[in-house]
């Protein structure tokens, strides 16, 4: 299974997804703000479940996304 994630920004700045990936491994990040996460890889906190128009926190920093596809191990399922 792969990870779909397109139409975001940091700070206003678009990357790439490799340059996302990188940036968010082994960091401690929330997703829709309300679920946090502490990873030493990304693929290891991705859910299986889309999600429209999340929002991933990373330390103090916030990511906009227009549309992510997780991965598996999954705690909640965004609806």
């Amino acid at each position: 299974m792969g990870v779909e994630i397109y139409n975001y920004n940091i700070d206003g700045q678009s990357l790439a997804t490799s340059q996302l990936i990188s940036y968010l491994k082994g960091l401690s990040y929330q997703l829709s703000s309300t679920v946090a996460y502490a990873c030493n890889n990304i693929k290891e906190c991705l859910t299986p479940y889309k999600v429209e128009a999340a929002t991933v926190w990373t330390q103090s920093r916030k990511i906009n996304y227009g549309t992510l596809t997780f991965f598996q191990n999954a705690i909640v399922p965004f609806t």
